[in-house]
């Protein structure tokens, strides 16, 4: 009998042993999914036609500004479209396989797009590139969420996303001077086919990452009833409202020379097609290392309010002088002072806006202001393209003399921030 216990005890121990094993097993394949979640993002952002795409579509794709920023909004369109269906397929098939989709649509978009300058394969292309961001948004980041959750390492998720995003600039930091090489030495569309390699890549990557299992999964959402329960919640606060549409408007204007200024560059200043993608890798780090440097300072700045007001003044004085001197050297730094002060100010804004919303509706509302940016983005994309046809430099202006004049009837408090 004695035996017989001890034999039990020992089978017990060992199936306990072996559970445990299991378990240690699944928690350091999980842990691996981390390190290939940053090769994923250097890959993605691996965009070689970031520092020659205005001239890809005028010279090589024979399109107008004006015809160039329709597509545009039609690619912005999409990915809201997208939304509905790209988190069913996260929810239905799991997020490695959607994730390998988005890099597989990415990589065919850059193929298809390389063929031959025609409107209807860029649209295509776009549709192609449209479904991969959308399935992509929010997908890695609940990856990487649930493959620390199980090691009990969620406090790390902010630090490693950070390291995630840094990658993804790194990406396009080496990716755009070469990508201009190639343009320059070779062809335009050889640019957008070569990549089909690190998107493909990408699609690979994916295949080796675990699948984290989720035993409380959660419905997916109908985009359109998240939108409505968010926009109330914006409209109902008075302060959150404010800060909301700060944060907006002054983004929407400075859009205006984030698009246009490879075509300023090309058209005013004849700037030779091999200088494009240095100048667009330098202006990604700048703004990397200017948004590290306005985080750390804006958690010793007292009066936030003052800092945000020359963060928007600023861009505002950067367009006037832009379209009022014609000294190349000087007009490089001035699209960078502009580009950079404009699309850093949302620091201060979103932190105001934290403190406006409770934990249980923090994700529907910012996922709700994410979508009235991208609404109104679409809204106001054709008139840029029409603005740009007209005189650029007296464009530059108005939008300068409009930045500097909102601040006066803001009704941003410092206690709002």
């Amino acid at each position: 009998m004695v035996k017989y216990v001890f034999a039990m005890k020992e089978n017990g121990d060992s199936k306990f042993n072996v559970k445990n094993e299991i378990i240690e097993s699944n928690a350091l394949k999980l842990k691996s999914n981390i390190k290939r979640s940053y090769l994923f993002h250097f890959l993605i952002g691996f965009y070689l036609i970031s520092g020659v795409i205005i001239p890809f579509y005028l010279i090589w794709g024979r399109l107008t500004f004006f015809e160039y920023i329709l597509l545009q909004s039609y690619y912005t369109v999409m990915i809201i479209l997208f939304e509905i269906p790209s988190g069913i397929i996260a929810d239905r098939l799991g997020k490695k396989p959607s994730l390998f989709l988005a890099g597989l649509s990415s990589a065919i978009g850059a193929l298809i797009y390389g063929i031959m300058p025609n409107i209807l394969l860029f649209i295509v292309g776009e549709t192609l590139f449209a479904f991969g961001t959308a399935i992509m948004s929010g997908t890695c980041e609940a990856l990487i969420y649930e493959s620390l959750k199980v090691n009990g390492d969620e406090k790390e998720f902010s630090k490693i996303m950070s390291k995630c995003n840094s990658l993804f600039l790194i990406g396009i930091v080496i990716s755009a001077p070469i990508g201009s090489l190639i343009a320059y030495f070779y062809s335009i569309p050889l640019v957008m086919t070569l990549m089909f390699i690190p998107y493909i890549m990408a699609a690979f990557i994916t295949l080796t990452l675990h699948e984290p299992i989720n035993k409380n999964k959660v419905k997916v959402k109908n985009t359109l009833s998240t939108f409505r329960t968010g926009f109330l919640v914006i409209k109902k606060n008075k302060v959150l409202r404010i800060l909301t549409f700060d944060l907006i408007i002054i983004e929407l204007l400075v859009i205006f020379i984030v698009i246009s200024y490879q075509y300023y560059l090309i058209v005013e200043l004849n700037i030779p097609l091999i200088y494009l993608g240095f100048i667009d890798a330098f202006l990604t780090l700048i703004q990397a290392a200017f948004l590290n440097l306005l985080s750390s300072l804006e958690k010793k700045v007292k009066n936030k309010k003052k800092l945000l007001y020359l963060n928007t003044l600023i861009p505002g004085i950067g367009y006037i002088l832009i379209g009022i001197i014609f000294f190349i050297p000087i007009i490089l730094v001035l699209i960078f002072i502009t580009i950079v002060f404009g699309l850093t100010r949302y620091v201060f804004l979103l932190n105001g806006i934290n403190k406006q919303i409770d934990d249980e509706t923090r994700v529907i509302v910012l996922s709700t202001i994410n979508m009235l940016r991208m609404v109104l983005k679409v809204m106001i994309l054709p008139f840029i393209g029409i603005l740009m046809m007209w005189d650029i430099n007296i464009v530059f202006i108005i939008l300068g003399i409009l930045i500097i004049l909102y601040p006066l009837k803001s009704k941003i408090k410092k206690e709002y921030l």
